[in-house]
């Protein structure tokens, strides 16, 4: 019944996917009105695998047998990737602890039925290997991904500076993805470059400030040279691509950071202030179903990362540059100014205390702070020790909280 079934699904394929201009990801119902022919069949195959473990076993037979027989044909592959990524992500009519079992061990067989094309087997089409990194993605295999990307570049299916904005961002990812993260539904994860006119260009860039890489000291050395990677890509591409999404210089100023070279990081950080970072971000609104833009300000998250990366690399009057730059772009704004008073204070600057009257001026938190009322009526800040560039708000509170009996240095 199962190879029937398969055989009609391919020639559905086959008439519906020469009218697409890309291939859809194994998660993507593109034809949501309609669905696919295999809908009901890959909800019954996850309640019989459901109940017989055998059942798992004999569809990664029958599966693997159909594409061992063409594994070049891209409807049939297609079609069986497809149902297998569906029939692990159905809605079973059985609790989730019964069905559990059969839906990982049907990942398993997609897992290794995307593998089972080999990447130096892929046709020279960029329509191709762009659908089986996805695919790749859809496993969770980050190297046959750069390994797809590599293929292109040496293949010369994509023109080199987009193959390096591409394999630059994905080494940035798979060093700082989210556990919940669902790739395939996430434009970053997608081999297709952004420039600074895409509408999710925006998008790249918020998300490229915000992203964190965690490492332990077993994959230390793993990481950095990935990161060292991830720079080598992310430059070379940078340096001839015009007009490209201001999201990939983020990155890598985030991967200079990330191996230490605050310096670098910093310069990074900087080219992006000389450009427009006021961003318009997509919302979808549940209720009128429409999409509307939202523009948000991505500067001050920049300057906080320029000034930070600058005091790490102990360029700390170029540091006070960037925070005197800031505080007067934007006025009475009590992160600039926040800022701008650590990095005083760090340099003992005798205009610490004036920026300490703004702030108790415009925040109530801290003029209501007894220690801040005791420093403003004796005219003069306590004594403190550099701060660490991620810790810029917590110190300067710090700074003002010291107890009362401490040793005071006068800077008025």
């Amino acid at each position: 019944m199962l190879e029937r079934n398969l055989h009609e699904w391919i020639e559905w394929s086959r008439r519906e996917l020469a009218e697409l201009p890309e291939l859809p990801t194994l998660d993507d119902r593109w034809f949501a009105d309609q669905g696919v022919p295999w809908d009901l069949a890959s909800m019954e195959r996850l309640d019989e695998c459901a109940l017989d473990a055998g059942a798992c076993d004999g569809l990664a037979h029958h599966l693997e047998c159909f594409l061992a027989a063409e594994p070049f044909d891209v409807p049939m592959r297609f079609t069986v990737l497809h149902f297998c990524s569906q029939v692990a992500s159905a809605h079973s009519t059985f609790s989730e602890e019964m069905a559990g079992p059969a839906r990982r061990e049907i990942r398993r067989t997609l897992a290794y039925l995307v593998r089972c094309l080999k990447p130096e087997e892929c046709p020279d089409d960029w329509r191709l290997v762009a659908w089986e990194i996805r695919n790749a993605i859809a496993i969770d295999d980050g190297e046959r991904a750069l390994t797809l990307y590599d293929l292109a570049e040496s293949h010369k299916l994509l023109v080199p500076v987009s193959v390096q904005l591409l394999r630059g961002t994905l080494r940035f990812l798979l060093l700082s993805q989210r556990p919940d993260e669902n790739k395939l539904r996430s434009f970053l994860w997608q081999p297709t470059v952004l420039t600074s006119h895409d509408v999710l260009a925006g998008l790249l860039l918020i998300e490229a400030l915000n992203r964190r890489i965690e490492s332990t000291s077993e994959a230390a050395d793993n990481i950095r040279v990935m990161l060292r990677d991830c720079i080598n890509d992310l430059s070379k591409g940078l340096d001839k691509a015009n007009d490209s999404a201001l999201g990939y210089r983020a990155l890598l100023a985030r991967a200079h950071s990330e191996v230490g070279d605050h310096a670098t990081a910093g310069q990074q950080y900087e080219l992006l202030l000389d450009a427009e970072t006021t961003v318009s971000i997509p919302r979808y609104d549940a209720k009128s179903g429409e999409w509307a833009f939202e523009q948000q300000d991505s500067r001050p998250q920049v300057y906080r990362l320029a000034c930070g990366a600058c005091r790490a690399a102990g360029l700390n009057e170029k540091a006070l540059q960037l925070a005197e730059r800031w505080a007067v772009e934007y006025g009475s704004n009590a992160d600039a100014l926040e800022n701008l008073l650590t990095v005083q204070v760090d340099e003992t600057r005798p205009d610490a205390f004036q920026t300490l009257e703004q702030l108790a001026k415009i925040c109530p938190e801290w003029r209501q702070d007894p220690k801040v009322q005791l420093a403003l009526v004796k005219g003069r800040l306590p004594d403190a020790a550099p701060s660490s560039s991620h810790r810029m708000r917590q110190n300067v509170r710090e700074l003002v909280q010291r107890d009362e009996g401490q040793e005071l240095l006068m800077i008025d």
